[in-house]
């Protein structure tokens, strides 16, 4: 499906969306990663990098899928709560195992 809508033939192709559940797009997926974070660390995150205060992030975060149901819809969750060096360590291995399934197909 993605190569008929993107007019890019290609065995992978990476979707990057925050809203990847909520929009549908991940019809077009026959795998998808989450990258999962607590909400408390996802508040604080956002609040730093975006100035936003803490009721606003949750407001929104409230009207988003929940966390549970996003861990439910995903095939792959890593754990982005502690260090960029963790998720990284998490991420490589699976780089490589949809490296192998792109080339299998």
């Amino acid at each position: 499906e993605i190569n008929r809508v993107t007019g890019v033939q290609t065995c992978a192709l990476p979707i990057l969306s925050p809203l990847l559940f909520e929009s549908g797009q991940s019809a077009l997926a026959q795998r998808t990663l989450l990258v999962d974070v607590p909400t408390d660390i996802q508040v604080t995150r956002a609040s730093s990098r975006d100035g936003n205060d803490e009721e606003q992030i949750r407001r929104i975060i409230a009207a988003q899928m929940s966390r549970e149901d996003r861990r439910a819809k995903a095939t792959d969750i890593v754990d982005n709560s502690t260090d960029l060096g963790s998720l990284y360590q998490q991420l490589l291995p699976l780089h490589q195992y949809y490296l192998e399934l792109a080339n299998a197909s």
